[in-house]
């Protein structure tokens, strides 16, 4: 799911926020931390609506 692709999220963050941003790592870290926080909020807002699922028919 998206926690496991943690790091590769936060790595393409950062490539985005260096296009995107000129070349200072104050505005590229303006632009990167909060695509973070809003993938972390994606992953938590997830799990609340969809826990995890459990296998009940046995252990396949």
């Amino acid at each position: 799911g998206l926690a496991e692709k943690r790091k590769i999220a936060i790595v393409v963050a950062f490539v985005v926020a260096a296009i995107l941003t000129p070349p200072d790592v104050i505005s590229q870290l303006l632009l990167a931390v909060p695509i973070i926080l809003l993938y972390e909020l994606s992953i938590f807002g997830a799990r609340l609506v969809a826990p995890p699922y459990k296998d009940d028919f046995g252990d396949d």
